[in-house]
């Protein structure tokens, strides 16, 4: 006899894991299975971001693509530290893995979403006399968050 593994089951596996869902669902029909994105319609139609599963965003280039998921990445984070600030021994973080940005782009970005400063303005560093208080709020409160990269 085989070894089940993971990849190797029984359906009854599978219809056990799909029943809990149901139950779930049907116990707790406002809540979201998944990790909330930030964003209802998406949750809604997705059920939040779920373990084991793969979500590919895709769109013609300058989208905004990455600003989706970059804005995805700092609301879990965020919702996360809100809910868990007090619990220390809970090392669990986000990560976000981008071949397109550096760090330092990738934290340009969270400022700007952070400050509603547009991003080309804090690329550029134009008319940003009266903007610095936001910016060092908004580092501050980026570096309370558990760790993203």
């Amino acid at each position: 006899m085989r070894k089940m593994t993971e990849h190797n089951y029984h359906i009854s596996k599978g219809l056990n894991d799909f029943l809990d869902d149901l139950d779930f669902k049907l116990n707790h029909p406002n809540e979201l299975k998944g990790i909330s994105t930030g964003y209802d319609y998406l949750d809604a139609k997705l059920d939040g971001l779920k373990a084991g599963e793969v979500t590919i965003i895709g769109a013609r280039p300058a989208m905004g693509k990455t600003s989706l998921a970059i804005n995805m990445v700092y609301n879990i984070s965020a919702n996360f530290y809100a809910k868990h600030q007090q619990n220390e021994k809970d090392n669990r973080c986000v990560v976000f893995v981008g071949l397109e940005y550096l760090a330092k782009e990738f934290a340009q970005k969270l400022v700007a979403l952070q400050t509603h400063i547009p991003n080309h303005q804090l690329h550029r560093g134009e008319g940003l006399d009266k903007s610095f208080e936001e910016i060092t709020k908004a580092e501050y409160a980026l570096k309370e968050l558990p760790k993203i990269l």
